[in-house]
């Protein structure tokens, strides 16, 4: 969904100049390092348990330099946790975000790993710091562009209350997961739900078991990797990359045309 959004607003990567990320020597000493990231999972450790009571404000962005901001209304359901997301362009360099945001993050009294230890699941670097006392993350994926500005999607994931909801057992799957899927993503957005993941199988092996899946629970083919039910379509998207099969599963709802 995240990806889909950089798209929408700034297009695929235009070969704009890539972040330095800091070299071995640039970074924390192991020592320092370990003592960061023990305090890091201490802190997801509080999420889990619930969080504490807050000792400091909520965070809040503050963004320099915006040329365009672009709502994203409603709250999108990330692999079942709900994120609120926006989008903005900026007239800065990609180092002089991430400098920024990262003198936020730590400044507003945020848990935040050194950049070379973030996760970056796109092309797009991305920063992340989490309030462990609200069980609240804070994301911020940063897309530069040939012209000096930068896209960015910032994202604010309530980790608690996603946590509340799968002990509660909300949010099923709308199809049955593939069982050689990997890398799975889900989110849920306006009546438009998603499952992404990929797999090394073929892709006769996957629309195979879906038609079965579905058939069973009621859903007629029709056109290209399409299936329907009164008032709801599934569409199916393959692509194959490198070896690797990836796939865009799209329910949704409301009238449709005869």
């Amino acid at each position: 969904m995240t990806w889909l959004l950089l798209v929408t607003l700034g297009g695929v990567p235009d070969g704009g100049t890539r972040l330095h990320l800091p070299t071995a020597q640039e970074e924390l000493s192991s020592v320092e390092q370990r003592a960061v990231d023990q305090e890091y999972e201490k802190t997801m450790a509080m999420v889990r348990d619930g969080g504490l009571g807050p000792s400091h404000p909520p965070f809040v962005w503050h963004i320099s330099n915006i040329v365009e901001s672009i709502d994203i209304p409603g709250i999108v359901i990330s692999n079942g946790f709900p994120v609120k997301m926006h989008a903005l362009r900026v007239k800065q360099t990609e180092e002089d975000v991430f400098r920024e945001l990262g003198e936020q993050f730590v400044s507003q009294g945020l848990y935040m790993k050194q950049m070379s230890k973030q996760p970056q699941l796109f092309k797009q670097y991305q920063l992340t710091g989490l309030d462990g006392e609200r069980g609240i993350s804070y994301t911020a994926i940063v897309e530069p562009h040939k012209d000096g500005t930068c896209t960015l999607v910032l994202g604010e994931a309530n980790i608690a209350e996603g946590l509340q909801m799968r002990r509660r057992g909300d949010g099923p799957d709308f199809v049955p997961l593939y069982p050689k899927a990997q890398g799975v993503t889900r989110t849920s957005a306006e009546g438009l739900q998603t499952m992404m993941f990929h797999t090394i199988d073929p892709e006769a092996d996957v629309l195979a078991y879906y038609e079965k899946e579905l058939k069973l629970r009621g859903y007629s083919p029709f056109g290209h990797y399409a299936f329907r039910k009164n008032g709801e379509e599934i569409k199916l998207v393959a692509r194959r990359q490198e070896g690797v099969l990836n796939v865009m599963l799209s329910r949704s709802t409301g009238a449709l045309s005869p």
